[in-house]
């Protein structure tokens, strides 16, 4: 049992230095050219039970790599499941930002996969905050939400407001969580499919600039 666990942390280990290199050498050109306020929606319903560390980690990785500041990036994070929790509001302060992650991270997934309240909570922060910049939501989640239209209806509504792009990371999920998602965001080219083991690097292929 102890040599398992050891190739447990060392395999853990392991990932996460693949991933931190990655980084290093990886050309994430969204670093150059985007000024806008980001939402970060976090599916936290019971699917994703024994994600929860790589969803924080893979979010906070993902925020680093962005021009985070009061001139380029704002960003906001939520979590989704059985109800729409606000994380930490718009902000551009990393150090704000990653002490809230983290606190997130410590909980546990749980209950159903509703999108609704988070949603609602997304396009508020989005419309109170607006800069005039882009707004984007980016949502992390295996697709598989039950009340998908009525967030559609509320994105439509806030359309009228502001103008919106919505993107999204499919976390394992079937062809179902891919139609609810391309109906959220619109179009079927801003999803991107992953494992739960490599979100970051599907969150650095979203095409944020366009």
């Amino acid at each position: 049992l102890e040599i398992l666990c050891k190739k447990i942390l060392i395999d853990t280990i392991m990932r996460y230095l693949l991933i931190f290199l990655f980084l290093l050498v990886s050309n994430f050109s969204t670093s150059q050219c985007l000024q806008a306020n980001i939402v970060l929606m976090i599916d936290w319903s019971g699917s994703e039970v024994g994600n929860e560390m790589q969803l924080a980690s893979s979010s906070l990785l993902f925020i680093d790599k962005l021009p985070i500041s009061e001139y380029a990036v704002n960003i906001c994070t939520i979590r989704f499941s059985n109800d729409g929790v606000l994380i930490h509001e718009m902000s551009y302060d990393k150090t704000y930002i990653r002490s809230k992650i983290l606190l997130l991270a410590s909980t546990k997934a749980y209950g159903g996969t509703y999108i609704s309240e988070a949603m609602s909570i997304s396009l508020d922060q989005l419309v109170t905050n607006d800069r005039g910049t882009r707004n984007i939501i980016i949502i992390i989640s295996d697709g598989e939400i039950d009340d998908f239209q009525s967030a559609i209806f509320k994105i439509n509504e806030t359309e009228k407001i502001i103008p919106l792009s919505i993107f999204a990371v499919q976390i394992g999920g079937g062809e179902e969580g891919m139609y609810k998602l391309s109906k959220l965001t619109g179009d079927v080219k801003n999803i991107t499919g992953t494992t739960s083991h490599n979100i970051v690097e599907a969150l650095l292929r979203l095409d944020l600039c366009n």
